[in-house]
């Protein structure tokens, strides 16, 4: 049976088609200002990945901030569902995930059998998100995806004492312009994110958890600096998949019906002027061992 998963974020829109339960194609795009167009686009890129044609997929399954967007979706789920199911499909152990996306954190406790016991989100605040970091990077002038090599060049990271984004991006102004060296800023920045996804964290981590435990799943996964910082953070190894910013599309692979639809999908009409613009990324298989 052919599937797909499609989590449509805030920033980024993902999508994951399987065959099987095996990968065949899988895309990343920026959602941009209309969410079905970037459903609509990710999913054709991954069909064409895929070499499969629209009618060939009996399941379409939508999650994310923008899952009501997608009208030509069979089933709708949660990201915490979404995001639950592919860590402990890929990580059996897994008790706690962590879910760090482009505006939104999610903690999220299974109980041993992987159910969701419970869950904790970041509040308003935007801080140890992927804007936070990408804000970090402009007003440092830096590439958000160099963020992490360039605080391996760091002696002694700098204290970031605001968690709040506006007031973090004018301290790191000021410590720029008082000579402090950039990787130890950068250094600083992690160190700061991680505080506060642990901070979110510690009261849901139960008392019996043992090792191979601990997820992360979300774009932000993807800097190497924030996953330091939160293994020192925790005292604990940290399970990191190939690629963590499409798990929770790939959850929502996995959470679609067994059995194929009663009725034809909608078609994926175009309703927006949004240009088609591949930004597809491609990885080694996602959500498959631990970088």
């Amino acid at each position: 049976m052919i599937v797909a998963g499609i989590d449509v974020g805030a920033i980024a829109t993902k999508t994951v088609i399987l065959n099987n339960n095996q990968f065949v194609g899988w895309n990343i795009l920026d959602t941009g200002l209309y969410p079905r167009q970037a459903a609509v686009n990710s999913l054709q890129y991954s069909m064409k990945q895929a070499n499969i044609a629209y009618n060939q997929i009996q399941h379409i399954v939508a999650t994310g901030h923008g899952r009501k967007t997608v009208d030509f979706a069979t089933v709708v789920k949660t990201e915490i569902m979404a995001c639950a199911k592919a860590a402990k499909q890929i990580l059996t152990t897994s008790r706690i995930i962590m879910d760090l996306g482009g505006q939104g954190i999610r903690i999220i406790l299974l109980d041993p059998n992987g159910v969701v016991e419970n869950f904790v989100t970041n509040d308003k605040c935007s801080s140890g998100t992927g804007c936070f970091l990408d804000a970090m990077a402009f007003a440092l002038g830096v590439e958000l995806k160099e963020l992490g090599n360039l605080a391996d060049k760091s002696q002694r990271a700098e204290t970031i004492s605001t968690k709040c984004t506006i007031f973090a991006e004018s301290e790191v102004i000021s410590l720029v312009a008082r000579g402090k060296n950039m990787a130890d800023i950068i250094a600083g920045l992690h160190d700061s994110v991680a505080k506060k996804v642990v901070s979110l964290t510690k009261p849901l981590m139960p008392a019996n958890m043992g090792p191979n435990s601990l997820f992360l799943a979300g774009g932000v996964g993807k800097n190497k600096g924030v996953v330091q910082a939160l293994i020192k953070e925790l005292g604990m190894q940290l399970f990191v998949p190939n690629d963590p910013q499409i798990i929770t599309a790939y959850g929502a692979a996995l959470l679609a019906p067994k059995t194929p639809p009663t009725t034809p999908l909608k078609p994926l009409t175009t309703t927006q002027t949004q240009p088609l613009q591949n930004t597809h990324y491609t990885s080694k298989t996602p959500g498959v061992g631990n970088n």
